[in-house]
């Protein structure tokens, strides 16, 4: 290499960076974790807070009713990102429905990927029966897909009545 022929090049009018390519990229969790209340398995440290790592199902469900009892208004809706099933584990509707009745709930699941809601956030996005009809019809024939860590249980289970978690690939229409 040492004596390989090179050309330099030196244009007054261009700049030459190197190309930077991230296949999976959040650009949202930034600013997200700004807003949200963070409960998530490792530290969070941020320019003006901290966030201690809930390591375990029991930290996590403290924490994450603290945090919903925190809020004044208890018409407001509440936001948390960090959730893991791994850590945390099993977390369904029923589980937010018991912190509150009335106030919204969603908890952004760690990756970025999936929510679950309790029934006053499914009311509030008037998501119905009937709006997610196409997600039963993909249950009886669904895709292959690797298993989800801590669904809030399927079809049978809640009657026909929205589950209480969507990945975001369950909101997508299948092709006709």
């Amino acid at each position: 290499m040492a004596h390989a022929p090179t050309e330099s090049i030196r244009p007054s009018h261009w700049i030459v960076l190197p190309g930077l390519i991230d296949q999976h990229l959040h650009p949202i969790l930034g600013a997200l974790t700004l807003a949200v209340e963070v409960i998530a398995p490792e530290d969070w440290v941020l320019p003006d807070k901290s966030y201690k790592a809930a390591m375990t199902p029991e930290d996590y469900r403290t924490r994450l009713k603290a945090a919903v009892d925190s809020v004044k208004d208890s018409n407001d809706w509440f936001f948390t990102w960090g959730y893991h099933g791994l850590w945390h584990g099993p977390l369904s509707r029923a589980d937010l429905n018991q912190l509150s009745a009335t106030r919204p709930i969603a908890v952004w699941q760690r990756s970025c990927h999936e929510f679950y809601l309790n029934d006053a956030a499914i009311t509030a996005l008037g998501v119905t029966e009937d709006a997610t009809k196409f997600l039963r019809r993909r249950a009886r024939h669904p895709r292959p897909r690797r298993p989800r860590q801590g669904a809030c249980g399927g079809r049978a289970a809640n009657r026909g009545r929205p589950r209480g978690s969507r990945q975001e690939t369950d909101v997508l229409p299948e092709p006709d």
